[in-house]
């Protein structure tokens, strides 16, 4: 997976970028599955929802109302996806090496809460 590489590669900014990419994308498909089997919704409906909601709010509230991971994941993944905002919109140069083996843990864990085969959900680096 792309985010380890960066991290091994000691490169910690884009590590984060591309762990709270695939959070982002794992995230929204355990949200999907978990209403669509309750019945909330349509599945555009779900789809609009999730579109609509912050990432933070999602693994934060959502995960917490649908009973997902432990309250220490769900903010840890919410402090992810803080951090990549911090590193994109220029108010933090780079991340700590600290920081970013947290998120990969987060990263991973929410992988294996969710039942995704890191394999098949691996992000290839660009070029």
């Amino acid at each position: 997976m792309a985010a380890w590489e960066y991290f091994h590669e000691e490169d910690c900014r884009s590590a984060i970028v591309h762990a709270a990419s695939a959070i982002e994308r794992v995230m929204t498909k355990v949200v999907r599955k978990r209403l669509a089997e309750g019945a909330a919704a349509t599945s555009s409906r779900i789809d609009k929802f999730i579109e609509e909601t912050s990432n933070r709010l999602l693994c934060t509230v959502v995960f917490g109302q649908l009973g997902i991971g432990e309250e220490s994941l769900r903010s840890g993944l919410a402090d992810v996806f803080e951090l990549r905002n911090r590193l994109v919109h220029g108010k933090q140069y780079q991340a700590t090496r600290e920081e970013t083996q947290a998120a990969l843990d987060g990263m991973e864990k929410l992988f294996d809460l969710g039942g995704i085969d890191i394999v098949n959900e691996r992000m290839t680096r660009p070029g």
